[in-house]
């Protein structure tokens, strides 16, 4: 990332610091502004111009920047993603003016070289207009970012709930994230950690494997709907996390292994319910899906991609499948007693995702 220094303005209202205090999901605006510009690097941070309070949650300029260094001009009010910052980067590499902007119709993110913002900037307490002055456009408004990247405000909580999306989620999902909307508020509210939903959604999936072992059809039914919660969870923790900006690499490595032992929990007790009476078959059935399944995780987790993944129709394929959607299908199996016909599947289906898997990352599969 090209940045160092970030300049921060108010936003257009009146008392144009207030967003300052703007809190969402436990969070002030800048607290999120901050962690934000951390996770890309940008530690020196300046409020522009300097508000009549002491803010402590920034760590102010130590230094000066030379005058040849970009420098990042922030319009304040609003929320994105860290991602924004990488395309805008990326953007900036193909154009040739050193002042740049974006933003549907005004920035509200610019780039300059710090001793053009000293010199025509730094006298006003506005955020940069690419108005001409003295002739001269200083700042070039180029593309809008993609509609996943822009803005939302800073108080708009379901415009962040929805920064906390993916551009590849399901329809579903993105449904079900938004029906989570006052489950976040009241954990955030409350303190509740993300790990913590992630704890509790693994304990409901153990439960939904518990209820499935008996070969009853109205338990199979309930122990599937319990099923659909603990996924409705694992949807959660992650929304939460985001929402909370309390993403972490300890959290995801968590989310991951929970997941992974939940998947063998639920073919396990499929296996045990059906063919229990079977010891054999049970046991062969048990063995060949458990190694479908680390050879999948191995494959996917362990093995360097050959070719970029958007160039792959078929890793982009796997990726909209490798969740745990599986539990609607099998309360609608249960609902037909017919919970054999998913073991099956899952036995062929394992094994055919780890082998196009591994065609894909050694480059076998590509957009013709």
């Amino acid at each position: 990332m090209r940045w160092r220094y970030a300049v921060i303005y108010p936003d257009d209202s009146e008392n144009g610091w207030e967003w300052l205090h703007h809190k969402t999901f436990g969070r002030s605006a800048l607290e999120r502004l901050v962690i934000t510009l951390q996770k890309v690097g940008i530690k020196q941070l300046r409020l522009f111009p300097e508000p009549s309070q002491n803010f402590s949650a920034y760590p102010a300029w130590n230094n000066e920047p030379d005058n040849s260094e970009p420098i990042l001009i922030i319009k304040g009010g609003l929320i994105w993603k860290p991602e924004l910052l990488a395309w805008f980067d990326k953007v900036i590499d193909s154009h040739s003016e050193e002042s740049l902007g974006i933003g549907s119709n005004k920035p509200f993110v610019a780039s300059c070289p710090y001793g053009i913002w000293k010199s025509q900037w730094a006298l006003s307490k506005n955020f940069p207009d690419p108005s001409l002055s003295l002739g001269v456009t200083l700042l070039k408004v180029i593309e809008s970012p993609p509609s996943h990247l822009m803005p939302v405000k800073s108080w708009d909580e379901n415009g962040i709930l929805e920064l906390a999306g993916k551009p590849s989620d399901r329809p579903h999902v993105v449904w079900v994230r938004r029906k989570l909307l006052p489950f976040l508020k009241f954990c955030a509210r409350k303190g509740i950690h993300p790990n913590t939903i992630t704890w509790i959604g693994f304990g409901v999936n153990l439960l939904g494997c518990l209820l499935l072992l008996p070969k009853s059809y109205f338990l199979g039914i309930l122990a599937t709907l319990i099923l659909v919660l603990s996924w409705v969870l694992d949807c959660a923790d992650g929304s939460l996390a985001r929402v909370t900006m309390q993403e972490s690499p300890q959290g995801k490595r968590l989310d991951t292994i929970l997941g992974n032992i939940s998947n063998l929990t639920v073919f396990t007790a499929l296996i045990v319910r059906e063919y229990g009476d079977r010891p054999f078959l049970a046991l062969l059935l048990a063995f060949f899906i458990i190694a479908g399944i680390l050879i999948a995780y191995f494959v996917h987790e362990r093995m360097p991609e050959k070719t970029h993944p958007r160039v792959t129709f078929i890793s982009e394929l796997l990726t909209k499948i490798n969740h745990r959607d599986y539990t609607f299908l099998l309360f609608l199996l249960a609902l037909f007693d017919a919970m054999k016909v998913f073991i099956w599947l899952s036995l062929v289906g394992v094994h055919v995702y780890w082998i196009v898997e591994l065609i894909t990352r050694k480059g076998g599969f590509k957009h013709g």
